[in-house]
């Protein structure tokens, strides 16, 4: 005997927004109406929150592609007045891919057994000042693998290296190691990546989200002049 198969696949998707009480910022949902298909039979699911919890809807229930149209319009209307995506319907990056260059050292001490070399800092392009770890950007605490030794602001370390030599020996073509003068000291040069604001991501989206908001209002009012 054989069973019956259910095709199931997205009918449509539309934006809900909730909002959690006055003066609250509002909130969006991009909600998924499925259809379920079967030889004799379709039957509709609508999944509002994007959390896998589908609940029946009566196909005369579903929205209106005039209610979808404006559905979209006013979530438009929204990314333009705020700036923001929160539904990422938009294909731009609010970040951009980029390479710095960090010079940075590190030292033998008496607790390289335990905690690791010792960072004695590094600085941007080769240039200004050596600063230490604590004022370092996330991206580049998270490329020397560095932490605090115990909950001292004071010092910071690699524990994956516990001597210079072994430090030496890793093989990366992002970083160069170099002595000093202290043979107790390696230092060297890191090409790290790392990401940064767009800083025409903003501009970018609104004008866009303008765009398509006027579009949706557009065919909205064309499909009323049609009934």
């Amino acid at each position: 005997m054989s069973k019956t198969k259910t095709v199931s696949d997205v009918y449509f998707q539309m934006p809900v927004s909730f909002s959690t009480g006055k003066g609250k910022a509002e909130r969006f949902y991009l909600s998924r109406f499925w259809a379920h298909c079967r030889p004799k039979r379709t039957f509709y699911t609508v999944d509002y929150c994007g959390d896998g919890n589908h609940e029946p809807i009566r196909k005369r229930d579903l929205p209106t592609e005039k209610e979808q149209r404006r559905a979209w319009q006013q979530y438009y209307e929204f990314v333009a007045r705020t700036a923001t995506d929160p539904l990422g319907s938009f294909l731009l990056s609010p970040t951009l891919k980029v390479r710095e260059q960090w010079q940075f050292k590190f030292r033998s001490w008496v607790g390289n057994r335990k905690h690791g070399l010792l960072f004695v800092g590094a600085r941007k392009n080769s240039r200004g000042p050596w600063l230490h770890a604590m004022y370092l950007p996330k991206d580049v605490k998270d490329f020397f693998l560095l932490t605090k030794v115990r909950r001292s602001d004071q010092f910071y370390t690699c524990r994956d290296f516990r001597s210079l030599d072994s430090l030496l020996q890793v093989k990366d073509d992002d970083v160069i190691f170099q002595r000093t003068g202290c043979r107790l000291e390696v230092k060297g040069i890191a090409v790290i990546h790392t990401t940064k604001p767009n800083p025409t991501y903003k501009k970018k989206l609104v004008k866009l989200a303008r765009e398509w908001a006027k579009r949706e209002a557009e065919k909205v009012a064309a499909g009323e002049q049609n009934q």
